[in-house]
């Protein structure tokens, strides 16, 4: 969804979070500007999407998908820079 992304403030898309934005559809009210066919586009898909998600009062969990105890380290992010090649 590039192009409805840049209609939203830089400002508010770094202060935002999913659950503020999910609250009361304020995501929807986020986005400004004139919309053409493309963003409207994803906008719908968006809303589509959306309706699928369901959050939870639990607190985020990070978990580093590259070591074992799911830890990041820097050593660990230098070797899968690797991964693949």
């Amino acid at each position: 969804m590039p192009l409805l992304y840049k209609c939203i403030n830089t400002r508010r898309r770094k202060v935002r979070t999913v659950a503020e934005g999910l609250n009361g559809n304020t995501w929807a009210r986020d986005i400004q500007g004139v919309l053409g066919i493309h963003e409207i586009g994803q906008y719908l898909q968006l809303w589509q999407l959306k309706q699928q998600v369901t959050l939870h009062d639990a607190p985020d969990r990070l978990i580093w998908m590259w070591t074992a105890s799911g830890t990041y380290t820097a050593r660990s992010c230098y070797e899968a820079t690797f991964q693949g090649s």
